[in-house]
């Protein structure tokens, strides 16, 4: 049973004029996230054993009584607090119903299903719609990312990359590299106009109008301009190429530059130790996965997801007297251990205490409503993997500063690379991604242009997502700025401290969606986030050791 905190007296909502209807989006909510879960694994049967026909079901029966409740209510007569509760579930319905309805495939049929992979996006999109161009795109994506060849050997799109970072032969990292080619080709063909990816861009961008654009969506979400939003992803990569080294280097080589710390101290962080070390850290600073009933499906398998992400497998809710916890589900693809690896797992753990602290009605018990405050918050804890402190005291061993801070940031460098390469293309989706992307990295990350190469394409949000690079990026400054203001105010945590955790409860994860995100990051900060801190830490480096052979 999910852990629970006992209460007193039951909150307000539970007697509210729409108590009823508010529990029925609970529990369709519920519903449709052990549906979520079960389809994760391409099951027929969820893992509490109910059929999958039975939740749908279920969730279709839940989804009429919602659809046909409203008229009985008439908003203006609600409580305040009641009426802001109410809009707020109409709102979610109303985006999510097409789903409830069963008229997106789910995860487990666009797995089974063997797309053609040689199809002709623009007849595609016009004949089938945008949604039908994105699937076509994912499926092709996955089935390329689960088997790279590389000589006789097969890896996923992580495996290549990973080994990117150790190998000391720059040949072999370059045919590591290039082997990736069927990946980027599964989304950008041969970066023809008709290509998978530029077909879907100019659907897409034929669609936003004034402010819907992701980037004007986030500037909204923060109380940030779009204008100094994009200025703030050229302020950061301006200070990365400030302080590396101004030679150009081939692309394949950029995470070899950015590993030693990774390879250095490989021995202390095997696969077998991550999850130990994920829960032992956690644990030290108050917050105790197992009780959080929080699950990993990280094993490599068939099927299994290219994308880490960590998602509801039970909503938080006031349940007999107390309050029952989120059930956190983690999924990801761990072929091998490492420092990077350990990072994202206590990122996606970062997530899992987040919504397992959620204390508010059904209405809002969700991830907050900027994805940008979600990514970064997610980070204080999974970025102190790069403090020599950190490495030394749970590691046993550590390297120097200036090598943890190039492992920190050279893969959020690529995250704000590539959210300037979407705020540039969705402002001119005729332009050619390639020479876009290889201008932005050349001039600030000191990488060889490769115009004949897609190389951007590697990672699924941008074409699942488009605009949600953006979040990792921005929530880079937002939670530098959040670490700084929290280490000041209560000292550092890098060893331990028990009081973090119900620290971080009252002051960031407890509101889901009740509090706007850009409110609670005001109330922490005192004024609205500033890459300030940011550019602080990256003025730590120094010249890292160039790549050898």
């Amino acid at each position: 049973m999910p852990a629970s905190t006992p209460r007193d007296v039951a909150p307000a909502w539970t007697h509210s004029p729409i108590a009823n209807f508010e529990r029925t989006f609970e529990r369709a909510r519920r519903l449709k996230d052990q549906i979520d879960v079960t389809e994760a694994f391409g099951r027929d049967i969820s893992l509490r054993g109910v059929p999958l026909a039975m939740l749908n079901a279920q969730l279709d029966s839940l989804r009429d009584t919602l659809a046909n409740f409203p008229g009985r209510v008439i908003s203006s007569r609600l409580p305040l607090a009641d009426r802001a509760a109410w809009h707020a579930m109409l709102a979610q319905i109303a985006r999510e119903l097409p789903l409830l309805a069963g008229a997106a495939p789910s995860r487990a049929s666009r797995r089974a299903t063997n797309a053609d992979c040689t199809y002709d996006a623009p007849l595609l999109v016009a004949d089938s719609g945008i949604r039908a161009l994105r699937t076509r795109i994912t499926t092709c994506y996955r089935h390329a990312t689960e088997a790279v060849r590389v000589g006789d050997s097969t890896f996923n799109r992580l495996g290549v990359l990973g080994r990117l970072g150790w190998q000391p032969d720059r040949e072999r990292r370059r045919a590591l590299f290039t082997a990736l080619d069927t990946v980027w080709r599964s989304v950008n063909g041969n970066d023809a106009t008709t290509s998978p990816w530029r077909t879907l861009m100019r659907a897409e961008s034929a669609k936003w109008t004034t402010g819907t654009r992701p980037l004007d969506r986030s500037a909204t979400a923060l109380g940030i301009p779009a204008r100094e939003i994009e200025r703030a992803m050229e302020a950061l990569l301006e200070a990365w190429r400030v302080a590396t080294p101004d030679s150009l280097i081939e692309p394949w080589d950029y995470w070899f530059q950015n590993g030693e710390a990774s390879r250095a101290l490989a021995s202390r962080i095997p696969r077998e130790r991550l999850l130990a070390l994920n829960a032992a850290y956690y644990a030290a600073l108050g917050a105790d996965l197992a009780s959080f009933n929080t699950h990993y499906d990280i094993d490599p398998r068939p099927g299994q997801t290219p994308v880490a992400y960590t998602t509801f497998g039970d909503r938080p809710r006031w349940e007999d007297g107390a309050w029952v916890s989120a059930e956190p589900w983690i999924f990801a693809t761990y072929a091998d251990g490492g420092l990077d690896i350990l990072n994202e797992l206590l990122h996606e753990s970062g997530h899992a205490v987040h919504i397992a602290a959620i204390r508010t009605r059904p209405a809002y018990a969700d991830w907050p409503d900027a994805n940008v405050f979600t990514e970064g918050i997610a980070d204080i804890v999974a970025l102190d993997v790069y403090e020599p402190a950190w490495q030394q005291h749970w590691l046993g061993d550590s390297v120097p500063t200036a090598v943890s801070l190039r492992a920190r940031y050279g893969s959020i460098m690529l995250d704000a690379a590539w959210s300037l390469f979407e705020i540039r293309m969705h402002r001119a989706p005729d332009a050619d991604p390639n020479t876009v992307w290889s201008d932005i990295t050349s001039h600030y990350l000191h990488v060889r242009p490769h115009p004949e190469r897609s190389w951007w394409a590697m990672r699924a949000q941008l074409f699942d997502l488009p605009g949600y690079m953006l979040n990792y990026a921005m929530g880079a400054i937002v939670v530098a700025d959040v670490r700084a203001t929290l280490m000041k105010r209560h000292g550092r945590w890098l060893t331990g401290d028990a009081l973090w955790y119900p620290r971080a409860v009252d002051a960031l994860y407890r509101y889901g969606r009740e509090v706007p995100a850009r409110t609670v990051l005001e109330r922490v900060l005192g004024r609205r986030p500033r890459a300030d801190a940011l550019t602080a830490d990256l003025a730590r480096m120094r010249a890292p050791t160039r790549a050898g052979r």
